[in-house]
C-alpha cells in the first residue's frame, strides 16, 4: 500500500484462514523507501482458529504491506488479509 508522503499511521490487520492450517505466521510491515522493511506487528494462529487479527502500533511509513511468512498443514490452506489504517491524531 502505497501511502504517498510520510504518515503517522495506526494499522489494523484481519486474516481469515481457510483449509484448516496448523501454523501461521504473518507481519505488517512498513517502509519509508520501499526497499528496506521493517516488522511492526506479527500474526500467528493458534490451530483449528480461522480467524486472527490484531491493532498494530503506530508508525511513521511510505509504503505498508503484509507479508506472510508461513502457510503450512490443513487441506489446501488458504489466507486472506485485509487491511485498515486511520491516522491516529484524529482521535481525542
Amino acid at each position: 500500500m502505497d501511502l504517498g508522503a510520510p504518515q503517522h499511521v495506526r494499522v489494523n490487520a484481519q486474516f481469515t484462514l481457510t483449509g484448516s492450517p496448523t501454523t501461521v505466521s504473518a507481519s505488517i510491515e512498513g517502509s519509508l523507501d520501499g526497499v528496506n522493511w521493517e516488522a511492526f506487528a506479527d500474526y500467528s494462529n493458534a490451530p483449528g482458529k480461522s480467524y486472527m487479527g490484531n491493532e498494530a502500533e503506530t508508525l511513521i511509513c511510505t509504503k505498508l504491506r503484509m507479508n506472510l511468512k508461513t502457510l503450512t498443514g490443513g487441506t489446501s490452506p488458504t489466507v486472506s488479509a485485509l487491511m485498515a489504517t486511520v491516522d491516529p491524531r484524529t482521535f481525542t
